[in-house]
């Protein structure tokens, strides 16, 4: 018999019930504190294990972190498409 750990995420009855309920908020949620986790973690070379720098105590860091890098990512954007129009 299997245990979850060796099932992963995918295998996971409750992780995959989480996914089929989510909402767009918690998508966008999910998305930016993400996009923040990762720029942290090339911010720091992958010194660091990406487990680490996604944790719970870095949470709103990274929530702030991504927010920011997506907002800047649209208005540079919006910019670019400005100029060349």
């Amino acid at each position: 018999m299997k245990d979850k750990q060796s099932q992963g995420r995918k295998g996971d009855p409750a992780m995959k019930e989480a996914f089929e309920t989510m909402n767009e908020a918690e998508a966008a949620y999910s998305l930016r504190v993400w996009v923040g986790a990762v720029f942290f973690f090339f911010l720091k070379r992958g010194k660091v294990p990406f487990d680490e720098v996604n944790s719970k105590q870095h949470e709103s860091r990274n929530l702030w972190t991504g927010y920011f890098l997506i907002l800047g990512l649209f208005i540079v954007t919006i910019v670019l498409l400005w100029k060349f129009s």
